[in-house]
């Protein structure tokens, strides 16, 4: 027997047969987005390629900079309420836009980047940076040894068990009151679910109640979800949703018991 539609599901239905269908031609030629072609006939490496692939489709030193600041209070809060005293890690920390932050808010931190064009970036940015990926790291920290842990535009990277892993060791290597801040795509907006697979290292969205949930489970409390970036009019649905915005944080504190 199928499924039965839920009330809400009906009427999301019933709005959206309503709605106006605009004419649209039967084919449709784009130009390519991105910079122009490079001259040279000896192609980068792959980190490089990485590198700008970021410039091109992630946005503007200022933009990332804006949106990253959001996290930028729970960091602090971490710091001051562990006793400011242990560093703060930016896992994938970029071309170091919330390293920068950190930095500037008196709040001492260390980058994790694998890639080594990235590396290089932040090492001339003079920005504390270590090359390597999150669990390898992570494993040679001690326990309670860490004030808080960031990673923006990372967890849709990782594989299941390697995210379950990184979350574990999180739980270990933060200190009673120390935050954990992930940001990342919301698969609940359609649109930034299409818009996803524009990056290739992509390895699969996660539900922020999924996210909510592991951490949880794992000793965090007081986990908190804030959806941001409105996704376009045409993705919009009825009432308060989730699925209205193309992003989402989800913060926790590690518990002190």
């Amino acid at each position: 027997m199928a499924a039965q539609l839920s009330l809400q599901d009906v009427r999301l239905n019933e709005m959206a047969a309503q709605l106006p269908r605009m004419a649209i031609p039967e084919t449709l030629d784009v130009p390519p987005y991105g910079p122009p072609a490079k001259s040279t006939s000896t192609p980068g490496s792959a980190d490089e390629l990485r590198l700008d692939f970021e410039n091109t489709f992630r946005g503007p030193w200022t933009q990332i900079c804006a949106r990253q600041s959001r996290s930028l209070a729970w960091a602090q809060a971490a710091y001051a309420e562990t006793g400011g005293q242990l560093p703060f890690v930016d896992v994938g920390a970029g071309r170091g836009e919330f390293l920068t932050l950190l930095a500037q808010a008196g709040v001492p931190a260390v980058g994790l980047e694998p890639n080594r064009a990235d590396f290089a970036l932040l090492q001339e940015r003079d920005l504390r940076v270590v090359q390597s990926d999150a669990n390898s790291y992570l494993g040679r920290c001690s326990d309670n040894s860490l004030c808080g842990l960031s990673a923006h535009a990372v967890i849709e990277h990782l594989p299941p068990e390697y995210l379950e892993e990184f979350l574990s060791l999180a739980a270990a290597k933060i200190a009673p009151r120390g935050r954990i801040v992930l940001e990342t795509d919301n698969p609940e907006n359609w649109h930034a679910l299409g818009q996803f697979w524009l990056d290739m290292t992509h390895v699969r969205p996660y539900h922020a109640y999924t996210i909510a949930f592991l951490l949880t489970h794992l000793g965090f409390q007081d986990v908190m979800i804030r959806y941001f970036i409105p996704g376009p009019l045409a993705t919009r649905v009825p009432h308060d949703s989730g699925a209205n915005y193309s992003a989402y944080a989800i913060v926790g504190t590690r518990s002190s018991e």
